[in-house]
């Protein structure tokens, strides 16, 4: 357009020669001819560009990326690995016994310890020969009441009953006598010490020693056991009675304190 406003100008001038009109509207339409060439090879540059960036994407779909966006994030999240925990519940199989390999020594009761009491004194009694009655001996029943003195004077009720026999005539030499029977301490405390006991004697006698056997006791003497010993020193009284005395040692234990 500037090229004609040029010419129109030029025509305005007297010795310019004539407008060609022809030549004007040849170089019009070359003017336009390039320029759809120039708008041409812009689209086709374009259209190349936008190729390129469809074919770099990654989900095949096209996509136009200016250069002046911003670049796409291109942080990668890592997700952190699953752990599975398995539990194994045991068979019946392989359970464990419980019963020990070592059994435990046995429990064996304990004793209450003895405690010794030794004892010893003197002692005087009265006994008496009777005639037996049935079932209790089989030739002679005795008697015999005494004291027993302790050394540390306390004084004990003692009776024994004992049966009597004789190997031969009562009369002749070298007869013996024996003796066997019970007995029984009685304390001032109510205790009692019971037991047996054997004695003999060749007649004619005055007298000989003999043991007491101490099987059991009642009181401050429960569970007594052990022996005493006596010496006898025996002789006749008008009353017919018989006198018995001497002294005593006995060795005796009892349960507990």
């Amino acid at each position: 357009m500037t090229d004609i406003r040029d010419q129109l100008g030029r025509a305005s001038v007297t010795d310019t020669p004539p407008l060609d009109l022809d030549a004007l509207h040849e170089r019009v339409r070359n003017r336009r001819r390039w320029r759809k060439i120039a708008l041409g090879a812009v689209g086709l540059v374009v259209a190349l560009v936008v190729g390129g960036i469809a074919t770099g994407t990654s989900d095949g779909s096209p996509r136009v990326q200016l250069a002046t966006e911003a670049p796409e994030d291109t942080t990668t999240t890592t997700e952190a690995p699953t752990t599975t925990t398995t539990t194994t519940t045991p068979s019946a199989s392989s359970t464990t016994s419980t019963v020990p390999t070592t059994q435990p020594p046995a429990v064996v009761p304990q004793t209450e310890p003895l405690t010794h009491r030794p004892i010893s004194g003197t002692y005087r009694g009265a006994g008496l020969q009777y005639e037996p009655f049935p079932g209790s001996c089989a030739s002679l029943a005795h008697r015999l009441d005494a004291v027993f003195v302790l050394d540390a004077g306390e004084q004990w009720n003692y009776r024994a009953d004992y049966c009597g026999t004789v190997d031969g005539a009562i009369w002749a030499p070298g007869t013996t006598w024996t003796g066997a029977g019970t007995f029984m301490f009685t304390t001032p405390a109510g205790a009692t010490i019971t037991g047996t006991f054997t004695s003999r004697a060749v007649l004619p006698s005055t007298g000989e020693p003999y043991d007491l056997t101490v099987t059991g006791g009642t009181g401050d003497w429960t569970g007594a056991t052990g022996t005493c010993h006596l010496t006898n020193q025996m002789r006749m009284l008008p009353s017919g009675l018989q006198e018995q005395a001497g002294t005593f040692a006995c060795d005796l234990h009892v349960t507990g304190g």
